[in-house]
């Protein structure tokens, strides 16, 4: 068994401003996460103390953290005192956001002392300090933990306690304790900025925000605080200067679009933290955002339920919540997180749509539809919903339908801007599903217009042309210029392989659609294809083991039909297989 020590007191590598955590031991298998869902929670009282913990062990593996702490809460009714289990326990209790239960076992674990459960006594400091009681979490956070990432929020954490207090200098001074690593000086300047301009020293604040901003000048969260102390200070000129760029072309951010109109809108600007609570919530946020790499996301995920717990209120984290949730297969659990972001954050409608994916993606699309259709009532000039509704009909191949939801999309964007161009892509690729080609055509040569940088939709664009034997040096060109600014997508490989088989040059069509294949074995219609191009050289007992294999891979009903035809009599000379677009149309348009 595992102990602590080595769950918690882990190492982490700070490296290209990224910090990764090493050794949790988590697969990167997924499972839905609601318990009601799980058919393993169907528990009897007799479960074998071994089995419950084994089953947590393996739910924990799979990611389905509320599975795994029901385990581990039945456990621990035959061995409550077993340290291992306690912490597996409340790993998933933390993980999972049930805060009650974690505090219950963060006290359990200390109980012993020792500084090596580092999450457990951040929890309980955070439980102190959020019940008021200062000087306890002063206390706990001064229990400093081995690892450099826990003593880093251990200090932060101290600050804003002493903050709270009243002790603002003494927390500014904490806070100015050199710091080697520069992810963790960035920290350290950030909330010493923070800090100083909720302590009246504001001049401080802005050499502190530029020391900062020198360095990590693309650092969104640090944007935000920034343009917000200008615009507390009445520094017009300086918010032009911090969030100008980010307001159109290829600099353009939706949501610092939407604070520059906050704040030229108000004469009230509010800093982005107003009090000492916000403040420590923002610690566990920003570590939290540092970590939400797919290797760390476990501890990332510990993070933002400490800043939760602390702020319920706080819609970033629960969008970035929602974001690793989703990545990580938590489809329920991200889900809920979208939901959580207040209709009043400019994340609002960003949340709403996720979550819409995510109600597609768990087979309830008709659910999704009816929410983004209910929202177009009250933000009928958001050409986003009608987009998201769109995509979801596409996914469910109701091309005409999507075609019409796109219309209305463009219809409200009026004169596009480049960002528009997966409007006009998507309406292309409903229209090459409709055989409309005319339109398809003017949509996806408008889409290249608006963005020329996008290679998917040079591929489909090309490989169109191709399959309809137009404009084949120009469909060429594009095609081969999406697999140079993407060579390892199989998809676009395929794309060039299999246009040179439809223009009769088999030998190179070989050695792109192998690439392909090699990049993407697990696809049926890669292996179709490149089961045609060989029986073409002449390599028919090859072609026939690539139409075998093509066939396992459960291809679609219509190309299953013609796979077998093929397995039973060969590729006859006038076969003209029209060549799949769909795959990576859709893998580009997520």
């Amino acid at each position: 068994m595992l102990g602590l020590q080595s769950l918690f007191g882990v190492r982490f590598a700070w490296a290209l401003g990224i910090v990764a955590a090493i050794g949790l031991g988590l697969s990167p298998a997924a499972a839905r996460s609601t318990q009601e869902s799980d058919p393993q929670l169907q528990i009897s009282e007799g479960f074998s103390l071994l089995g419950s913990y084994l089953a947590g062990r393996v739910a924990s593996r799979d990611k389905n953290l509320e599975a795994a702490a029901e385990y581990y809460r039945r456990a621990l009714t035959r061995d409550p005192d077993n340290a291992d289990m306690l912490g597996e326990a409340f790993k998933a209790e933390l993980g999972a956001g049930n805060m009650r239960e974690a505090v219950r076992l963060a006290r359990r674990l200390t109980a012993a002392g020792g500084s090596e459960y580092g999450f457990a006594y951040l929890l309980l400091g955070t439980d102190a300090f959020k019940r008021g009681d200062y000087a306890e979490a002063e206390r706990l956070f001064r229990t400093v933990g081995d690892s450099p990432i826990i003593q880093l929020t251990d200090r932060l954490a101290l600050a804003w306690t002493q903050f709270a207090r009243g002790r603002k200098a003494q927390a500014i001074d904490t806070l100015s304790v050199t710091q080697s690593a520069d992810r963790s000086q960035y920290f350290q300047h950030m909330h010493m900025a923070l800090a100083s301009d909720l302590a009246g020293r504001p001049d401080d604040a802005r050499d502190l925000f530029e020391r900062a901003f020198e360095r990590h000048n693309t650092n969104r969260r640090l944007i935000q605080a920034y343009a917000r102390h200008a615009a507390v200070r009445g520094d017009d000129a300086l918010v032009k200067e911090i969030l100008g760029p980010y307001q159109s072309g290829d600099g353009a951010d939706r949501g610092l679009r939407a604070l520059y109109a906050e704040l030229r809108g108000t004469d009230e600007p509010e800093l982005l933290v107003t009090n000492a609570r916000e403040g420590l919530a923002e610690v566990y946020f920003g570590i939290g955002a540092v970590l939400s790499s797919e290797q760390a996301a476990a501890v990332s995920r510990f993070y933002l339920q400490l800043a939760l717990y602390l702020r319920p209120e706080f819609n970033r984290a629960y969008y970035l919540l929602g974001e690793i949730e989703t990545r990580d297969q938590r489809l329920e659990a991200g889900l809920e997180a979208y939901r959580s972001v207040a209709a009043s954050s400019a994340l609002y409608l960003d949340a709403r749509i996720r979550g819409a994916f995510i109600l597609n993606a768990l087979e309830r699309s008709d659910e999704g539809i009816g929410m983004l259709t209910a929202m177009v009532a009250d933000y009928p000039e958001e050409p986003r919903l009608l987009q998201a509704i769109g995509n979801i009909l596409r996914d469910e191949e109701e091309y005409a339908q999507a075609a019409r939801y796109y219309d209305q999309a463009i219809q409200i964007i009026g004169e596009p801007d480049p960002e528009h161009w997966l409007y006009y892509y998507a309406r292309g690729i409903c229209y090459e599903r409709m055989k409309v080609w005319d339109k398809a055509e003017v949509d996806l040569q408008k889409a290249l217009e608006l963005n020329p940088d996008q290679a998917s939709v040079m591929n489909y664009l090309g490989y169109s042309w191709v399959d309809q034997n137009m404009h084949l040096e120009k469909a060429m060109d594009l095609i081969r210029e999406a697999v140079r600014r993407e060579p390892n997508n199989g998809y676009y490989v395929d794309s060039l392989g299999w246009a040179y088989y439809r223009l009769g040059q088999f030998e190179k069509a070989v050695k792109q659609l192998e690439k392909a294949v090699e990049l993407r074995p697990e696809d049926p219609i890669l292996n179709d294809h490149l089961g045609d191009a060989y029986w073409k050289v002449g390599r028919k007992r090859e072609a026939r083991f690539q139409w075998s294999h093509a066939l396992s891979l459960d291809p679609e009903p219509e190309d299953r039909k013609e796979i077998l035809d093929k397995l039973a009599n060969g590729l006859q000379d006038d076969v003209n297989k029209k060549a799949e677009l769909g795959e990576a149309g859709a893998a580009n348009m997520q």
